[in-house]
């Protein structure tokens, strides 16, 4: 099975409005760059 990762890259606003030009997909990860101290010691 042939597996494929797409990366958009944008404001959030932007990739929500991106005209995605894949016929499948089965997620979607939101890196929102949020750090604290107590996230990065986790």
């Amino acid at each position: 099975k042939d597996r494929r990762v797409t990366v958009y890259s944008g404001a959030f606003e932007q990739v929500l409005h991106q005209q995605l030009k894949v016929d499948i997909y089965d997620g979607v990860l939101f890196d929102f760059g949020v750090s604290s101290p107590q996230i990065d010691q986790a």
